[in-house]
């Protein structure tokens, strides 16, 4: 009875809860509206000056707050006076506690500093007592149930490195090791569904400082002016949690920085303290309430607050139906929230006047790739030396970021990125992050670390794209969130000056930089190649409306992601043409021809000895216009061949093909290779090179490759589009099917002609399609570009020797 009048009651209160959120609403736009009013009268708050000369510090003070954790101090406090060095201090702040704690400290650790409270402050209140007691520039807030390593404080010390600097934290491992790591020291955070959310990660590659999102009340270091400046730990979060991420949130806000140190243990005895003294259910409802209350007074962006008051909302009618989850606010801890009303609203009017930059730079500055522009790559001043011209310029460090596999080069866009990677190596520190389809792949990919300094690869998460959603199938399927970590993270390590991003699809993945250059390589302009399969392809009503929806939004994204880009390089000159059309003067620099490249020495030429009346085709399967070329090819071209020539054999390379290709060639009496180990043997074995190509966009490398071994090329006017090559002279063009197969007949039955072919067609690869020639003008443009972005003085030095290529 007593939990059905308990229902109704909550019932009633969710019907009057939206008049209530609105006041709250109402009441935090009144009290922003007259903070503001106070700053445009005052003038707004600025951080301190930074000094000029900065002295990193050389000791700390070290607080512990205790409330009846006599066993964990005489368990740890060993160890942590093992850590100190002579000019630091251990203090003490004893919460009123009745187990002796006090005697302990008095009988057993005198050179521990004792501040004894006269009731139980808490943890936040504890640490603030502390802090005021200190004499050290740094105090370190350490959890009495935490035992440290012995280099622990010297590692967190070295933090400082600069006025800016106002946290360190250390990492965070559970003293039993079969514990699942819910701590490790570096946090990321986001503002979710009207919640700010928190997070620990666990990066065991990360051996350097590192920006952290917040930095753990029980483990972290902190510039003692700065800690008072904001007020220590706010009281309106007691009993606990969520302090700590307040009051680093609020240092974001003053324009300072926290860090990760990783060089800094500490082992954590998880909840021993409060896990005796509370319940799991008052635990989880006190961190409900302090989630609103954080909110309530650091959220001021309006529109963020509107998505707050709604999930709020929607999270207590969740948990009345009984759909409860540890993130959701019941309605029990919205009221504890409630009752706190009048405080946080004057700790909100406090955070507000303090605030130097707004919430949306919070959380791009606490990302890796941007702390370090903003942080680590100032523009330097105009007082600065010019840039340097040198006959030998420092390499650069450059990333490639693709969405396909790159080794073994089984498709025609990684034998592009893989002879860029080659080529740029030579001169430049070259590091690869790149998704694969299967875990068998990672292995290969890997082996590019014999060339490069270093490999990440990421295995693709399956997705299923929304057949009516607003982002197009490209998008949607290489959207991951634990690839955009892994890009952030690789930016900052390894100092990442250029990052050369390959295909549209990965332009979402484009970075919010001033000072690194973001490049962009069309293997092929998305939108055109869906126009043309829409155009040229089969299906009902049904299928040709998704393909036109398909269209719209590739187009749409497509667009506007290139306008971003400090560079585009695309294919070939009507490629360029196209965007640029479509930029309409919006345009960043766009360059053709730069990247579609092979290194034409490493193809033995001419080849041979060839197979007489031998065909060879080429593609990887996955790519749907190979599909359709190759079976145009079968059904309409082949047989008018044979019927000329009977003797004539057909021959497919290419990996992943379907049952339905594989029937089809099997009835046709063409032979699959498959995937083979090196491409160049069966181009230099067979007698003619087809390419049937019907739909689709960008550059066909097959055909490059083809010219630099000395195989003559048949295709489709649209197979060779871009390629600077003229019918008759490179290759042959065949609009019909029937056009195609008298072309190919006229190279089997003439070998002479078939052979002139082939050397123009090598020399055209030689001049125009040579990696190592067009490796050194991309990285002129590189280097323009940086120098660009980092101005004048940014040491940026431009080759004496290159020719200048006008970055427009």
């Amino acid at each position: 009875m007593f939990k059905v009048i308990k229902g109704i009651a909550k019932f009633f209160f969710l019907c009057l809860a939206p008049i209530l959120l609105a006041l709250v609403a109402v009441t935090c736009a009144c009290a922003d509206g007259i903070t503001l009013l106070k700053l445009w009268f005052q003038g707004k708050a600025t951080p301190p000056p930074v000094p000029q000369h900065y002295e990193p510090p050389q000791n700390a003070s070290v607080v512990i707050p205790n409330w009846n954790g006599r066993d964990l101090l005489e368990k740890y406090l060993p160890a942590l006076l093992e850590a100190c060095s002579e000019g630091d201090e251990i203090i003490v702040v004893d919460n009123a506690s009745s187990d002796g704690s006090a005697e302990l400290l008095r009988r057993e650790f005198p050179q521990v500093r004792l501040v004894q409270a006269e009731r139980n402050l808490g943890f936040g209140s504890g640490c603030n007592l502390g802090a005021r007691a200190a004499r050290n520039r740094v105090v370190v807030m350490l959890n009495n149930d935490m035992q440290v390593t012995p280099d622990f404080l010297r590692a967190l010390l070295a933090g400082f490195t600069d006025a800016g600097v106002f946290a360190v934290s250390a990492q965070i491992f559970f003293r039993d090791p079969a514990q699942r790591r819910e701590e490790t020291g570096l946090t990321a955070g986001s503002f979710d569904k009207g919640f700010l959310r928190v997070r620990h990660v666990s990066e065991s590659d990360i051996h350097t400082l590192y920006p952290t999102f917040y930095a753990g009340g029980g483990s972290s270091a902190y510039d003692r002016e700065k800690f008072l400046d904001l007020g220590g730990f706010d009281p309106l979060f007691e009993p606990f949690y969520l302090e700590d991420t307040d009051l680093s949130y609020c240092a974001w806000r003053r324009g300072w920085k926290m860090l990760y140190q990783p060089n800094s243990c500490v082992y954590h005895e998880h909840r021993a303290t409060i896990g005796k003294h509370y319940s799991r259910e008052a635990i989880l409802a006190y961190l409900q309430k302090n989630y609103v209350l954080m909110v309530w007074k650091d959220i001021h962006h309006w529109r963020w607050l509107a998505g707050h008051f709604f999930y709020l909302y929607c999270h207590m009618v969740l948990t009345w139906m009984g759909a409860k989850t540890d993130t959701r606010t019941s309605i029990g801890a919205f009221l504890m929230a409630l009752r706190k009303l009048p405080l946080a609203l004057r700790c909100r009017s406090r955070a507000l006047g303090r605030a130097t930059v707004d919430d949306a730079a919070v959380f791009q500055r606490t990302r890796p790739s941007v702390f370090r522009d903003l942080f680590l790559q100032e523009a330097p001043t105009a007082h600065t030396a010019p840039a340097t011209v040198s006959s030998s310029p420092r390499p650069l460090n450059i990333l490639f970021v693709s969405p396909y596999s790159i080794y073994p080069p089984i498709h025609g866009g990684a034998v592009f990125m893989l002879e860029a990677i080659r080529a740029m190596a030579k001169k430049h520190n070259i590091y690869v992050l790149t998704f694969v389809d299967r875990q068998e792949e990672v292995g290969p990919n890997r082996t590019l670390e014999g060339m490069v300094r270093k490999v990440v690869v990421h295995v693709r998460r399956q997705r299923t794209s929304r057949p009516f959603g607003m982002r197009s199938h490209a998008e949607e399927t290489f959207c991951d969130a634990r690839f955009a970590e892994l890009l952030e993270k690789l930016v900052f390590l390894y100092d990442i000056d250029v990052i050369q991003f390959e295909y549209a699809q990965l332009a979402q993945y484009r970075l919010p930089l001033r000072h690194t250059p973001q490049c962009l390589f069309e293997h092929d302009v998305h939108f055109r190649s869906v126009a043309r399969q829409m155009i040229s392809g089969h299906g009902g009503v049904f299928v040709k409306s998704r393909e036109f929806l398909e269209w719209l939004r590739a187009m749409r994204f497509e667009i506007n992601a290139v306008e971003q880009f400090d560079a585009i390089f695309t294919c070939h000159d009507e490629e360029k043409r196209l965007l640029e059309s479509f930029l309409d003067g919006r345009r960043p620099p766009i360059f053709s021809d730069l990247r579609t490249v092979i290194d034409t020495s490493s193809y033995a030429y001419p080849g041979g000895p060839r197979k007489p009346d031998s065909l060879l085709f080429v593609g990887n399967f996955q790519h749907r216009p190979n599909v359709e070329g190759l079976t145009y090819f079968c059904r309409e071209v082949l047989p008018l061949v044979r019927a000329r020539r009977p003797s004539v054999t057909s021959h497919v390379v290419g990996a992943h093909a379907p049952e339905e290709i594989q029937s089809m060639l099997m009835a046709q009496d063409v032979d699959l290779l498959g995937q083979v180990p090196d491409i160049r043997e069966p181009l230099y074995r067979y007698a003619v090179f087809v390419c049937p190509i019907l739909t689709g966009a960008g550059m066909r490398v097959k055909i490059l490759e083809a010219f630099a071994s000395g195989i003559p090329v048949v295709s489709t006017p649209l197979g060779a589009e871009g390629i600077r090559g003229d019918h008759g002279t490179h290759f042959l063009l065949a609009g019909s099917a029937r056009e195609f197969a008298e072309a190919t007949l006229r190279l089997l039955e003439n070998p002479e002609i078939a052979l002139g072919m082939s050397h123009a067609a090598r020399k055209l690869a030689e001049t125009l399609y040579d990696a190592n020639i067009a490796a050194s003008k991309l990285g002129e443009i590189y280097r323009q570009l940086l120098a660009r972005q980092k101005g004048p003085g940014s040491g940026i030095e431009i080759h004496a020797q290159a020719s200048p290529l006008t970055v427009r």
